[in-house]
């Protein structure tokens, strides 16, 4: 959607007045640039990809101590939103607005090659996601009242055309905030999350996205600045992240949990995450109860899969992703970079 414009945390004191370790550490990593960065794939705790303004695409091989510069010549300027990376040398990046523009590398960036390619003055990308298998899936925009969605059979090498998505409602579209508004299910089951409509809903493309069909959530809709910005998955639970950009301090109606596979939801339990969110990942390795949301206002982290939510650290970020070793990496603006750890203590149950 074209509208989206190292510290501890402090120490928590137990019951015996002692301190304790905080569950999350906030790390600032050093960044190599000013861009305002939107997208980010760990692929292990020291493999990770980010991109974003400016034809920005950075990696690391080190776990963000060091970055490696390797921009696509041919999205020079342009708005990166979103990378899946497969290793330290294969990756996929969609640049956003027209030609919409998807770009493979499979030598660490030294070179790239075009993908996808659209010219209509409407095309606007909004996300990109891919499984365990290679299977991937892109989404966009309506053109001419229809969704734009992609799908990939071979990890990003070609992509079809995808025509059967249900249609927009008036206004709606994806946010392209953090490349989190598309997501996958364990079965290959493509998830949409959208915005800007009257109801923000979350489109559901079974068969490989040969079916598709629609649920309504109950996340703050109405306007072009609200809506569902991310959604993190893990096995059947799934947990929307929104609101409005436009009032970042606002908690009302900013999550919605599935424990159906998005098929129905619901509200959360318990607290709220502090504000509009624009991103939000599982961590693995805590057995789906462990997950992180970020937006300009802060960090939050929930211990019972989405239910209740509780702020880990002020600082603003606009995308989040783990690795399979529980080690985080987020991302935000004027090339703002933090690496996320946990601590050893079981918080995984509140």
């Amino acid at each position: 959607m074209r509208s989206i414009h190292a510290l501890w945390a402090p120490a928590l004191v137990g019951c015996a007045g002692l301190p304790v370790s905080p569950p999350l550490a906030v790390l600032p990593l050093a960044s190599p640039t000013r861009a305002s960065l939107r997208g980010v794939c760990a692929v292990t705790d020291r493999i990770v990809w980010v991109t974003g303004s400016d034809g920005t695409c950075l990696r690391s091989l080190d776990g963000g101590t060091t970055w490696i510069a390797c921009g696509p010549g041919l999205a020079a300027g342009r708005d990166l939103r979103d990378v899946h990376a497969f290793g330290a040398l294969h990756a996929v990046v969609m640049a956003v607005g027209s030609p919409a523009l998807l770009l493979e590398t499979d030598d660490g960036g030294a070179t790239w090659r075009e993908v996808w390619r659209d010219e209509n003055p409407d095309a606007f990308l909004d996300g990109i996601a891919f499984d365990a298998n290679g299977t991937g899936f892109a989404f966009g925009d309506p053109i001419g009242g229809r969704f734009t969605a992609l799908r990939s059979r071979d990890a990003g090498a070609t992509w079809e055309p995808i025509g059967t998505l249900p249609r927009p409602q008036p206004g709606e579209a994806a946010f392209a905030a953090s490349g989190t508004c598309v997501a996958m299910l364990d079965d290959g089951t493509f998830l949409v999350a959208t915005g800007g409509g009257e109801v923000a809903r979350v489109l559901r493309g079974e068969d490989g996205g040969d079916r598709w069909r629609s649920s309504s959530t109950l996340v703050r809709a109405g306007t072009a600045s609200r809506g569902i910005f991310s959604l993190a998955v893990h096995g059947e639970r799934v947990v929307a992240v929104g609101g409005d950009y436009l009032q970042p301090d606002a908690t009302f109606a900013v999550a919605a949990v599935s424990d159906d596979g998005a098929r129905t939801w619901r509200r959360p339990a318990g607290a709220s995450p502090g504000g509009y969110r624009s991103a939000a990942a599982f961590v693995p390795g805590r057995d789906g109860l462990v997950l992180v949301t970020v937006g300009p206002n802060g960090t939050d982290v929930s211990f019972d899969g989405g239910d209740n939510f509780e702020a880990a650290d002020s600082r603003g970020f606009h995308a989040v992703a783990f690795a399979g070793e529980g080690v985080g990496f987020a991302v935000g603006a004027d090339g703002r970079m933090a690496r996320l750890v946990f601590d050893g203590a079981d918080r995984t149950r509140l």
